[in-house]
C-alpha cells in the first residue's frame, strides 16, 4: 500500500487545482520556506479524517479554505482527494485503487467521499483502522510529535504501539459491543418496566371485561323488566284514557258556551277597534296639518330675517355712494383746474419745442458722423489689443521658463546639500554600527541563556497542557454521563406525568371527571397519600375501595361533579369532602408489637392530614399474619391489624387473607405516584444544574 496521487483545490495556499503524483522513486518533497510543503502534509492528515484545527496549524476549520489575496477573491470550498494503491490488499476492500476525498464549505458543512461516492467519516476511519494510516496514528509524524512520544505519558505511547500492532480495530469493536450491551440492558429494564405497567393494564381490562359481561346480563334483565313495566303502564293508561274521555266531553260543552261568548266579545272589540282607527286617522291628519303650519311659520321668519339684512346692507351702500359722489365732485374740480394750467403751459412751450426739434435734427446728423468715426476707432483698438495680448503671452511664457530654470537650480542646490548631509549621517551610522555590533555580541550570550530558560518553561507548559487536556477529557466524560442521567430522568418524569394524568385503571366516571368534568385538578385518595414500598400492600388493604374515591374540599364541588355525571350519563363516583372531616382523630393505644399505620403514611399536602387521620384511624401494622392475630386478641373495638402481605385481622373477629394476585385495588398503583413524580422532578432539576455546572467546567477547561 502506498500513496500514488494527491489532488488539492482551494486548500490553504493551493488556490488552483493542483495534482501531485508520487511515482515510484519519489521519497521526499523539498523546497524553500513558505512554498507549501507543510500544507501538503496537512492536506494528507486532513483528508484521512483529522478533526483538530490546531494540529493543522489553524485556529478553526474555515481557515483551511483559501482566503484570497489582493489580486484574487477568496474561495468558498476546499477539496482534497488522495489516491492509494491497494495492490497488497492491506485495506479491507476489494478495490486495488482507493480514492478518498473531503470537502469543506464556508458555511461549516463538510462531505466525505470514497471512490467518488459520498460516505461517512466512520467509513474512512474503519477503512484505515489497524493499517497505521489514520489521523492520530503514526503515519504522519512531525518533529514535535517525536518529542511528545519521548516525553509523553505511557498511555500515549501505548496507544501508538496498539495502532502499530493492529489491535485498535478489535478494541474499538469491543468497546462498541460493550456499549451495545449496556444499551440493550437499559432497553431490557425499560421493557421490564413497560411489561409491569402493561400487565397492570391487562388485569384492569380483564376486570372491565367481566364488568361488561355483568352489565350485558343486567341490561337484558332490565329490558325484560322494562317490558313488564310497559305493559302495566299501558293498562293504567287505558283506564285513564276512559276517564279523560268523559272529562273531554264535559269540557267540550263548556268550550262551546265559551266560544259563543267569545264571539260576542270579539264583535264588540272589533267595533271598538274600528272607532279607534277612525280617531287615530283624524289625529294623524291634524298632526300633519300642524307640522305644515309650523314649517310655513319657520319659512316666513327666515324670509323676514333675510329682508332685514338686505335693507340694512342697502342703507349702508347708499351712504357709501353719497360719500363717494361728494369726493368725485371735489376731484373733478381739482382736475379741471389742473387741465387749465397744463393748457397754458403747453401754449408757452410750443416755440421752444420747434427750436428743440431743429437742434435735434442737427444733433442726429452729428451723431451719424460720430458713429462712423467710432467704428474706425474700435477696429484700431481691437487690433492693438490683439497685439498687446500676443506680447503678454510671449512675456508670460518667457517668465515661466525663467521660473523653471530658477526652481531647477534651487532643487539642485538643495539636493547637493541633502547628499552632503546623508554622507555625514552614513558616516555616523557606520561608527554606530561598530558599537551596536559589540553590543549585539554581548546580548547574544544573554539571549542564549534566555533561550535555554524559555525551552525549560516550554517543556513545563507542554506538560501542563497535557494535564489540562486530560482534565478536559475527564470533564467531558463526566458531562456526557450527567447528560445521560438527565435524559433518563426526563424520560422517567414524562412516564410518571403520563401515569399521574391517566385514570384508565379507575371507573368511567372518574375518567370522565378527569378529562371533561367540572373538577379542574382531580385527585383521588391514592393520589394524596404516599408510603414506602414495603408498606404499600398493607396501605392498599387498609384503604380498600376508598383509594379510588375523589377528594374534594366542599359539598358544592361534589354536587357539581355529580350533576355533570348525571347529565352526561357517565355512571357514579364516590367523593370524600375535606370540610366534613374532623380536624384530628387520635388513635387509641397501639397493641403490643404493632406500629400505627398512620405514622408510616405521608400526605402530599398538610391539608390532607385530616383525611389520612380519618381513613387510617385504629389501623396498625405488623410483620406477619400470626403477629396480627396475636395483637388482635389484645385489641378492643373496631381495631384492624394489618400484615405487610396485605392480610388483616379485625378486633371483632374478622380475618381476611390469601393471595392478592387478582384482588389488587385498581388505585393501588397510584399510591405515592405523585410523590415519586415530585422526587423525579427534583432529581431532574438537580441533574440539569449539575449539567450546567459541568458545562461551565468544560468551557473553563
Amino acid at each position: 500500500m502506498y500513496l500514488s496521487k494527491l489532488e488539492l483545490q482551494g486548500f490553504k495556499s493551493f488556490a488552483d487545482e493542483t495534482t501531485l503524483t508520487f511515482d515510484p522513486g519519489v521519497t521526499t518533497i523539498v523546497g524553500p520556506n513558505g512554498c507549501g510543503k507543510s500544507n501538503i502534509v496537512d492536506a494528507i492528515r486532513w483528508v484521512i479524517g483529522e478533526q483538530r484545527p490546531t494540529v493543522l496549524r489553524s485556529e478553526k476549520m474555515e481557515n483551511l479554505i483559501f482566503n484570497g489575496t489582493s489580486d484574487r477573491r477568496p474561495l468558498g470550498m476546499a477539496e482534497v482527494e488522495l489516491t492509494i494503491e491497494n495492490t497488497d490488499g492491506v485495506l479491507p476492500t476489494e478495490y486495488s485503487e482507493v480514492t478518498i476525498g473531503r470537502r469543506l464549505f464556508r458555511d461549516g458543512t463538510s462531505e466525505y467521499l470514497m471512490n467518488g461516492t459520498q460516505c461517512r467519516l466512520k467509513d474512512i476511519t474503519d477503512l484505515f483502522m489497524d493499517t497505521g494510516m489514520a489521523a492520530d496514528a503514526y503515519s504522519v509524524i512531525e518533529l514535535k510529535m517525536v518529542d511528545e512520544l519521548v516525553s509523553g505519558s505511557t498511555e500515549d505511547r501505548r496507544r501508538m504501539f496498539e495502532e502499530a500492532a493492529g489491535i485498535t480495530r478489535y478494541k474499538m469493536r469491543r468497546r462498541q459491543a460493550l456499549r451495545k450491551l449496556d444499551n440493550t440492558q437499559a432497553d431490557l429494564e425499560r421493557i421490564r418496566d413497560l411489561t409491569d405497567e402493561i400487565s397492570t393494564q391487562v388485569k384492569r381490562l380483564k376486570r372491565q371485561a367481566e364488568k361488561a359481561q355483568k352489565y350485558k346480563e343486567a341490561e337484558e334483565e332490565l329490558h325484560r323488566l322494562e317490558l313488564l313495566l310497559s305493559q302495566v303502564e299501558y293498562d293504567r293508561l287505558i283506564a285513564e284514557q276512559a276517564q279523560l274521555q268523559e272529562k273531554e266531553d264535559e269540557y267540550a260543552e263548556r268550550a262551546q258556551a265559551l266560544e259563543a261568548k267569545e264571539t260576542e266579545t270579539e264583535e264588540h272589540l272589533k267595533a271598538l277597534r274600528e272607532t279607534l282607527d277612525e280617531r287615530e286617522t283624524t289625529l294623524q291628519e291634524r298632526r300633519e296639518e300642524l307640522q305644515e303650519h309650523r314649517a310655513q311659520v319657520r319659512d316666513l321668519e327666515a324670509e323676514q330675517r333675510l329682508q332685514r339684512e338686505r335693507l340694512n346692507r342697502a342703507r349702508s351702500d347708499r351712504d357709501e355712494a353719497e360719500q363717494a359722489q361728494e369726493e368725485a365732485l371735489e376731484q373733478r374740480d381739482q382736475l379741471t383746474e389742473q387741465v387749465q394750467r397744463l393748457e397754458s403751459t403747453l401754449e408757452q412751450a410750443r416755440p421752444a419745442l420747434e427750436e428743440a426739434e431743429a437742434a435735434l435734427e442737427e444733433a442726429e446728423a452729428e451723431r451719424d458722423e460720430a458713429k462712423a468715426a467710432a467704428a474706425d476707432l474700435r477696429e484700431r483698438v481691437q487690433h492693438l489689443r490683439e497685439k498687446a495680448e500676443s506680447a503678454a503671452d510671449e512675456q508670460g511664457e518667457r517668465r515661466r521658463q525663467l521660473d523653471q530654470h530658477t526652481n531647477r537650480q534651487e532643487m539642485l542646490e538643495e539636493e547637493q546639500a541633502r547628499v552632503a548631509e546623508q554622507v555625514e549621517e552614513l558616516q555616523e551610522k557606520a561608527d554606530g554600527f561598530d558599537d551596536r555590533l559589540r553590543e549585539a555580541q554581548s546580548r547574544r550570550a544573554d539571549l542564549r541563556e534566555q533561550l535555554e530558560a524559555a525551552q525549560t518553561q516550554l517543556e513545563r507548559a507542554e506538560a501542563e497542557h497535557q494535564e489540562r487536556e486530560e482534565a478536559l477529557d475527564d470533564a467531558t466524560d463526566r458531562l456526557r454521563e450527567l447528560e445521560r442521567q438527565r435524559d433518563a430522568a426526563e424520560a422517567e418524569v414524562e412516564l410518571l406525568e403520563g401515569l399521574v394524568s391517566s385514570y384508565d385503571e379507575l371507573s368511567d366516571a372518574v375518567q370522565y371527571l378527569a378529562t371533561d368534568g367540572a373538577l379542574d385538578d382531580l385527585k383521588t385518595v391514592a393520589d394524596v397519600l404516599a408510603c414506602d414500598d414495603e408498606v404499600r400492600v398493607a396501605l392498599d388493604a387498609a384503604l380498600g375501595d376508598l383509594a379510588s374515591c375523589i377528594v374534594v374540599h366542599t359539598t358544592e364541588e361534589a354536587r357539581s361533579a355529580i350533576a355533570q355525571l348525571r347529565k352526561a350519563d357517565k355512571g357514579q363516583a364516590s367523593f370524600l369532602i375535606l370540610d366534613h372531616l374532623p380536624a384530628s382523630v387520635p388513635n387509641g393505644e397501639a397493641p403490643s408489637g404493632t406500629t400505627p399505620l398512620r405514622d408510616l403514611v405521608r400526605t402530599t399536602d398538610a391539608a390532607y392530614d385530616p383525611l389520612a387521620d380519618t381513613l387510617l384511624h385504629d389501623c396498625y401494622l405488623t410483620d406477619t399474619l400470626d403477629d396480627a392475630e396475636d395483637a388482635a386478641e389484645q385489641a378492643e373495638g373496631p381495631t384492624r391489624i394489618f400484615a405487610r402481605t396485605g392480610e388483616w385481622v379485625d378486633g371483632r373477629g374478622v380475618l381476611k387473607g390469601g393471595s392478592r394476585t387478582e384482588n389488587v385495588s385498581p388505585a393501588a398503583s397510584r399510591l405515592g405516584r405523585r410523590e415519586q413524580l415530585e422526587r423525579a422532578r427534583e432529581q431532574l432539576t438537580e441533574l440539569q444544574q449539575k449539567c450546567d455546572a459541568q458545562e461551565a467546567t468544560v468551557d473553563e477547561a
